[in-house]
């Protein structure tokens, strides 16, 4: 069963999420702290996290990064009041959706069914100058964090990395990695490509 995690001091918001959440049939825990959010991650895979206020007064954003360090494919909404621009603009950096409090359940349950379907990376061949296919310096480089850690598949990971003259030594072994390795080579090889441009 893919589980969900729910951060949130809020209880009442928490409390009516959880109930459909649970009645929808999905694996859950739910936690107000950051600390015990951490300590669950790490005993337990999640498919999903739905953040909102931690107890300890931790940045949704920063606690979901923390989360992904372990998870590389673990799916994240932020639920905030009254969302500013600049919190936006991090939530989406960082691979967040966001969504405003209450939570609208009409909105978390399409989300939920979204994230459940297969991780295909399809779009990335209508991104302007990558085509998985024939890849190039310039569009490795303006690939976002969230296209490579979410959207690309391992097979397309490995394509980046055995397309670029990258000095990695691990080329022929590559299949044997598993998903985090995979992705953090990637991010050097992005940061790589972007430095000789």
């Amino acid at each position: 069963m893919r589980r969900v995690l729910l951060v949130d001091s809020d209880r009442t918001d928490s409390g009516r999420l959880a109930r459909v959440l649970s009645g929808l049939g999905y694996g859950l825990d739910v936690t107000s702290s950051a600390n015990e959010a951490r300590m669950l991650n790490e005993r337990q895979a999640y498919s999903w996290s739905v953040i909102g206020t931690p107890l300890e007064g931790v940045d949704g954003v920063e606690l979901f990064t923390e989360l992904r360090e372990r998870q590389a494919r673990i799916r994240g909404m932020l639920v905030a009041n009254n969302p500013t621009r600049k919190v936006r603009t991090a939530a989406h950096e960082a691979g967040l959706e966001v969504v405003s409090r209450p939570v609208d359940v009409n909105v978390l349950i399409p989300w939920l069914a979204a994230a459940n379907g297969p991780m295909s990376g399809s779009h990335l061949a209508k991104k302007e100058g990558f085509q998985p296919e024939h890849l190039d310096e310039s569009s490795i480089g303006r690939l976002s964090d969230a296209e490579i850690r979410d959207e690309m598949s391992d097979a397309e990971l490995i394509r980046v990395i055995r397309g670029v003259e990258y000095p990695f030594a691990g080329k022929e072994r590559l299949e044997t990695f598993d998903r985090d390795t995979l992705v953090r080579v990637v991010l050097l090889v992005r940061r790589w490509c972007m430095n000789r441009r």
